[in-house]
């Protein structure tokens, strides 16, 4: 419930601003969360460069450029870790 809440409010800055939030940069953050193995992650980096490039190419029509900055680094530190993982399950 609280993420209805959430989204909501978030339409409601971006409403208000006149600005529309960036696809690719909520769905970089999701795939930032949810890393799946890596794989989430470097999808989740791929979109997040992609969405801050559409966010400066649209002339400030589109918002989500701290989301997508987030979005990978978080992915960037999640890569880390399964590396970190993988690095340990190999060396054992």
């Amino acid at each position: 419930m609280s993420e209805d809440r959430q989204e909501l409010e978030s339409r409601a800055r971006s409403e208000a601003s006149g600005r529309e939030m960036n696809e690719r940069a909520m769905v970089s953050l999701a795939l930032s969360i949810f890393w799946v193995f890596g794989f989430g992650s470097v999808a989740a980096i791929y979109l997040g460069v992609r969405a801050l490039r559409e966010i400066g190419a649209s002339e400030g029509r589109e918002s989500g450029r701290a989301m997508a900055w987030t979005a990978i680094a978080a992915s960037a530190v999640g890569l880390v870790g399964t590396m970190m993982v993988v690095a340990v399950w190999v060396a054992s």
